[in-house]
């Protein structure tokens, strides 16, 4: 049973790593993290910077934000989104982003965009937000030069 505190919490829980998400994805996409050599094939470079620009004119986080605040508590017990199950997958995130600005190689952004694949994943199906930022995060990743 998931109590309204432990909803209101893992709300709160999700809006928060969907803005932290958002605010990396968009120092990505404008090269803000610092990792050793070039980070994407220089062929990608403007055509990302446009791609995000598109994006964040027609997916603004605040309606993000919203769709989190009408997840049902059936859908977060269905995906592992609130308690244990919710603090293992936010620490994750939370480990893979220190390694990644303690060594800032592109190995470990590769597995900080991993790490967030976890919950977006479930936060776009639950939401029903548009797949948009699971698809340009995908892009950011693959466009990464390794």
């Amino acid at each position: 049973m998931v109590s309204p505190q432990e909803e209101r919490i893992a709300k709160e829980k999700l809006k928060a790593f969907m803005k932290d998400t958002y605010i990396l994805l968009e120092k990505v996409a404008f090269e803000k993290v610092e990792v050793e050599g070039e980070m994407y094939l220089k062929t990608l470079g403007l055509k990302i910077k446009t791609a995000w620009k598109e994006f964040t004119d027609n997916h603004p986080l605040s309606d993000m934000l919203r769709a989190i605040n009408n997840i049902s508590v059936d859908q977060l017990k269905a995906h592992g989104l609130y308690g244990n199950q919710l603090k293992l997958k936010l620490a994750v995130v939370d480990v893979q982003k220190k390694r990644l600005f303690s060594f800032r190689t592109k190995a470990h952004l590769i597995k900080v965009l991993d790490a967030i694949d976890v919950l977006l994943e479930s936060i776009v199906l639950v939401a029903r937000i548009d797949t948009a930022i699971r698809d340009i995060k995908s892009a950011l990743k693959s466009s990464i030069d390794v």
